[in-house]
């Protein structure tokens, strides 16, 4: 045994690695952080990882023996540090292969995120025959690594599936690869659980599809809650002509506090009114709704929201929308991209990415670690 390993301390990184990496994963579109303050997840995941290091090779058995761990982020742990360690990896493989889900899908972020090394192409095998959850994850796995051959039929087959989550994984891996898909798969998804429905949607936006844009504008002309994901991609990716829409959509109460989100992503100015009257509404929900898109339109305290804004508002007229305040007329500069909520941030790089404004993916703004104007270019 190397005296690097001390089991003692080494236990406390993995803890620390799976708390962190949790934690990242649920901000990486979080409406209240910013890249600065997520930054330092990475950072400390950074630390930790290094800690796996000093303990070595000596460290895999015990790594190896939580492969087999039923908690999804211990599993997740342990594949992550014996990949990044370089020992083991046929043995990861072979747990990833023999796993179901949930704790599929934590070897599935772990592969993602850790160097595959000589298990490439055996997961490009799983991908061709294996049973079709782990096959998808694995496709997953390839696409992040940019070492994807694509196989139209195999994701056609996941577009299908009969489960609901292998059918939202096809869809995660189409806005992956930035195409994949058929017209009549966007039909059938558009019938879908929400869920499927969402990410059918999101991936038609990465892979520049006009009907994205098309559908939330005819939504929003009867907007319904069966109709929130068309409507969220019309918040994201429409423009000032939009604006006689959304106010259609803020004034459907049945959408609740649905529609307040849906004008912090939309973010134009001319609807901060409509937030203000909706954060002093009598219903709570509707209210806190409001008042968290207040605060992501206008970087503003929604305590004072009256006469704060009130005070500003005369410096955004004819801003096309609006993130904690600033105005992206003039570009969103290095700083401001690191201040700005993780959503927000988001939505700025599909936006871009689907009027060709951003040659990036979605994989790079999930890949780790986060640069400040972009995740990695692909």
């Amino acid at each position: 045994m190397v005296t690097g390993f001390i089991p003692a301390v080494f236990e406390r990184h993995l803890a620390e690695l799976g708390s962190l990496w949790a934690r990242r994963q649920k901000g990486l579109r979080h409406p209240a952080l910013s890249l600065m303050a997520f930054s330092r997840f990475e950072r400390m995941i950074e630390v930790h990882l290094e800690g796996v290091f000093v303990a070595g090779s000596s460290a895999a058995p015990e790594l190896e023996k939580r492969l087999e761990a039923e908690e999804p982020m211990t599993v997740f742990v342990a594949a992550y540090s014996l990949l990044h360690l370089g020992c083991s990896a046929d043995r990861v493989c072979d747990a990833f292969a023999d796993s179901e889900p949930p704790v599929l899908d934590r070897f599935r972020l772990a592969l993602c995120h850790a160097p595959l090394g000589p298990i490439e192409g055996r997961l490009a095998e799983l991908f061709r025959a294996g049973p079709a959850p782990v096959a998808a994850a694995a496709a997953e796995a390839l696409a992040f690594h940019s070492a994807f051959s694509a196989d139209a039929s195999r994701i056609g087959d996941f577009l299908a599936d009969e489960s609901a989550e292998i059918r939202e994984a096809g869809w995660r891996l189409v806005g992956y690869l930035g195409h994949g898909a058929r017209p009549q798969d966007y039909g059938a998804a558009m019938r879908d659980e929400p869920a499927v429905r969402r990410a059918a949607l999101r991936a038609g936006a990465w892979c520049r599809e006009p009907g994205v844009l098309s559908l939330g504008q005819e939504s929003a002309a009867s907007p319904t809650l069966d109709k929130l994901e068309a409507l969220e991609m019309l918040a994201v990716l429409g423009g000032p002509e939009d604006l006689p829409l959304m106010r259609t959509v803020a004034g459907t109460s049945e959408l609740g506090p649905a529609r307040y989100r849906l004008l912090g992503s939309y973010g134009h100015p001319e609807m901060v009114d409509l937030l203000i009257g909706g954060l002093r509404g009598e219903d709570d929900a509707d209210a806190r709704a409001a008042a968290a898109a207040f605060t992501r339109v206008t970087g503003l305290d929604p305590g004072a929201a009256e006469r704060d804004w009130e005070a500003v508002k005369s410096r955004y007229v004819g801003a096309p929308r609006l993130f904690r305040g600033l105005d992206p007329r003039s570009g969103l500069s290095r700083e401001a991209m690191e201040t700005i909520d993780m959503e927000s941030r988001w939505e700025v790089f599909l936006r871009s990415n689907y009027t060709g404004d951003w040659s990036g993916s979605a994989i790079s703004l999930e890949v780790f670690p986060q640069a400040p104007e972009f995740g990695r270019e692909s």
